[in-house]
C-alpha cells in the first residue's frame, strides 16, 4: 500500500464566511453540491459533532458513508473519513476548508489514503478528484458569482404519505438533508423510516433572481467583452442623514441605493409610487415591488469607453470600479430607466453597446446603464475607488484611504468661468451666474463644488446643475 494525497481548490467570489455559511455543515452537501447521489445523517445525528454519520444512497441503499472526525467553525474547516469506498483504497481521510484569497475564498477539498495499485489511484482521481471534488466547488462558485450570497436560498417540500394522517412539512432544504436523485425519480424510501417520502423542489427566486432572469429573457446578442467594467459614479463628499458619503462606506462596507440613503445624484423618487420604484417594476417585472430597500440594486454604468473619471461622471466625480466578476449579476439598459427603454441587455447577451455607439447623445448621456443585483461590498466587488486630485490631501483622501479598497486617481474635472460663460444655453444661465459666484480664483473643481453644496447655501438641484457644467465642459 502507498501512501498518496489529493488535492483540488476552487477560489469563490466571496468572503470566507459567507461561504462557510454554505458549506460549513457537515449535511448540507445538497445545498451546494449539484451532482451527489441523495445523503441522509443517519440515526438522526447532530451533524455538528464528531461521529455524525452521512450516508449517501442509490435506489434506496446505502452506497457510501463519510464520518465526521473533526470540526472546527473558526477555521472554517471540518475532516471526515470515508468508509468503505467502492475501489481499492484504505485509511481514506479528506479535509474541507475554506480560506481567504485575494479575489475572495479559496475552497479546498483534500483527500489522504493508501492505495494497492495505480489503477485504484485513477479511480480515486477520476470519482473523487474531477469528480465529487471539482464539480461541487466549481457549481458553488459559478453560484457566487452569479448571485449575491442569499440569492440562491431553496426550499423542499416533503409530502410523508402515512395511513392513518398525512402530514405536510416544509423546512429549509438543508434541514431534509437529501437530494433528488440523477434521473429525477419522485418517490423513494428513507433510511430507516418505512415511510414513502414524494419530494417536489421548488426554487424559492429571490427579487434578484426574477429581476435578473426577466431581463435576460427580454435580451440577445454577443456575450459582454469580459474586460469592461461597470462603474458607480457618486460625489465623495457630499453628506447624508449627518454622514459623509465616504464614512458611510467606511462603516457599512457597502454601498447601499437611494432607496436606502434617500439621496441621489439624479432624480430623488426612490420611494414607494416614485417614479424610480415605478421604473424599476417596470423593467424587473415588479421583481423588487414588495423588497425592502436594501434589497434593491445600486445603479452604476458599463464603462464601455474607457473614461478614466467613469463611465456616468454625471453623477459624481468619483467613482468605484467593479469586478469582472459583478458583471455576473448586473443588468443594462439603454438609454437611462428614466426615458423607459425598450432594449437591455445582461452579460451572456450584450446588444446596447453597438446602440450607444451608434446614438448622438450628448456626451453627459452617453452611457449605459447598469443595475447591479445584490450587495456591493467593498472587499468583494470593487477593483479600486477612483477620486479627483483636487481631493488630494483632504479629510476625502484621508476617509477613502481607511476604506480598505485600492486608491486611484484620474486627471481632474477643470473649468474656468470663461470657458463656463461660453455655455450658457447648456443648463440655463441663472446655472452659469452661479457657478461663477462660487468659483475660486476664477477655477471650478469638484472640491470647490463640495464645500458649496455643503454650506448649505444653494439649493442642492442647483448645485446639481452646475456640477453638469463642470463635468460637461471640465472632463478630464
Amino acid at each position: 500500500m502507498v501512501p498518496r494525497t489529493l488535492l483540488r481548490t476552487v477560489v469563490v467570489p466571496a468572503a470566507p464566511a459567507e461561504v462557510w455559511r454554505v458549506i460549513g455543515e457537515f449535511g448540507a452537501f445538497p445545498d451546494w453540491h449539484p451532482y451527489l447521489l441523495p445523503s441522509v445523517i443517519e440515526d438522526d445525528a447532530d451533524p455538528a459533532i464528531p461521529g455524525a454519520v452521512r450516508a449517501f444512497t442509490y435506489e434506496g441503499q446505502v452506497v457510501l458513508r463519510e464520518r465526521l472526525l473533526a470540526k472546527d467553525p473558526a477555521a472554517h474547516a471540518y475532516r471526515y473519513s470515508v468508509e468503505a469506498p467502492a475501489f481499492p483504497v484504505t485509511g481514506y481521510e479528506a479535509r474541507l476548508s475554506v480560506h481567504p484569497h485575494e479575489h475572495g475564498a479559496e475552497v479546498r477539498r483534500q483527500g489522504a489514503y493508501e492505495a494497492e495499485s495505480d489503477e485504484a489511484v485513477a479511480q480515486v482521481e477520476q470519482v473523487f478528484g474531477d469528480g465529487t471534488y471539482a464539480t461541487g466547488p466549481a457549481a458553488l462558485r459559478d453560484r457566487f458569482a452569479r448571485y449575491p450570497p442569499s440569492a440562491a436560498v431553496q426550499a423542499l417540500e416533503v409530502l410523508i404519505e402515512d395511513e392513518a394522517s398525512p402530514e405536510v412539512w416544509r423546512r429549509p432544504w438543508h434541514r431534509i438533508r437529501t437530494r433528488r436523485l440523477p434521473g429525477g425519480n419522485d418517490a423513494r424510501r428513507m433510511i430507516g423510516s418505512g415511510n414513502t417520502v414524494r419530494m417536489s423542489f421548488e426554487t424559492v427566486q429571490t427579487p434578484q433572481d426574477r429581476a435578473l432572469r426577466h431581463v435576460a429573457e427580454l435580451s440577445s446578442g454577443p456575450p459582454v467583452d469580459p474586460a469592461l467594467r461597470v462603474t458607480l459614479n457618486f460625489h465623495p463628499d457630499r453628506v447624508a442623514h449627518g454622514r459623509s458619503v465616504l464614512a458611510s462606506l467606511a462603516e457599512d462596507a457597502v454601498y447601499h441605493s437611494q432607496f436606502v440613503t434617500g439621496t441621489s445624484n439624479g432624480g430623488l423618487t426612490a420611494h414607494p409610487g416614485g417614479d424610480r420604484w415605478r421604473w424599476e417594476s417596470r423593467i424587473f417585472n415588479g421583481a423588487y415591488d414588495e423588497a425592502p430597500a436594501q434589497d434593491r440594486p445600486a445603479y452604476g454604468a458599463l464603462n464601455f469607453r474607457d473614461k478614466s473619471a467613469g463611465a456616468a461622471p454625471r453623477f459624481g466625480s468619483a467613482h468605484l470600479r467593479l469586478t469582472a466578476e459583478t458583471l455576473n449579476r448586473t443588468t443594462f439598459c439603454y438609454p437611462d430607466s428614466f426615458l423607459e427603454p425598450s432594449d437591455f441587455g445582461v452579460a451572456g447577451r450584450m446588444p446596447l453597446i453597438e446602440l450607444a455607439r451608434a446614438d448622438d447623445q450628448d456626451a453627459l448621456d452617453d452611457y449605459i446603464e447598469a443595475q447591479v443585483h445584490g450587495q456591493v461590498r467593498l472587499g468583494r466587488d470593487v477593483e479600486a475607488l477612483v477620486l479627483d486630485p483636487s481631493f488630494r490631501d483632504t479629510p476625502v483622501e484621508e476617509a477613502a484611504r481607511s476604506l480598505g479598497c485600492p486608491l486611484e486617481w484620474h486627471a481632474g474635472f477643470r473649468l474656468t468661468v470663461d470657458e463656463l460663460r461660453r455655455h450658457p444655453d447648456y443648463r440655463g444661465r441663472e446655472y452659469v451666474e452661479l457657478g461663477t459666484r462660487i468659483a475660486v480664483g476664477g477655477v471650478l473643481d469638484p472640491r470647490i463644488l463640495g464645500d458649496a453644496a455643503r454650506a448649505g447655501d444653494h439649493d442642492p438641484q442647483a448645485i446639481k446643475r452646475v456640477w453638469h457644467c463642470l463635468a460637461r465642459f471640465g472632463a478630464p
